[in-house]
């Protein structure tokens, strides 16, 4: 699977499964014959190509049970619950890091009255503190 936005072509070949998110070179909408699809009708991917990207992609599903239970199919089933919360809460606890300049490692000097550290870019004036996908 693609990181979001990073793949800008029909990468099946170097083994892309999923283009995420959306569907701009490997999917679209139903009759609509994108990249893909224009691909392997020309010949540049194969039809045992795709069998084994779906074969992938579906055997995953299968061992996570995904089809064993109740699915509405849309990105707005809530599967939070007090556990994935607890756990979440759980790791970044255990993941946050407090900046500390043991043995003046840093160029920092820890002795000054006044420290001044700027911070640049658009996340200094506009930060994405949670969500946002790799935010």
């Amino acid at each position: 699977m693609s990181d979001w936005g990073a793949t800008h072509s029909t990468s099946i070949n170097a083994g892309l499964d999923q283009e995420m998110p959306g569907a701009s070179f490997m999917g679209g909408e139903t009759g609509e014959c994108t990249e893909l699809c224009a691909a392997v009708k020309n010949g540049e991917v194969s039809m045992a190509t795709i069998d084994d990207s779906a074969s992938r992609i579906f055997t995953q599903l299968f061992k996570m049970g995904v089809f064993d239970r109740d699915q509405s199919n849309t990105t707005f089933n809530n599967v939070t619950s007090a556990e994935h919360n607890s756990m979440a809460r759980d790791l970044a606890a255990r993941s946050t890091i407090l900046l500390k300049n043991n043995g003046g490692l840093l160029p920092i000097d820890g002795t000054a009255n006044k420290l001044t550290i700027a911070v640049i870019g658009g996340q200094a004036q506009n930060p994405i503190v949670h969500g946002g996908g790799s935010g």
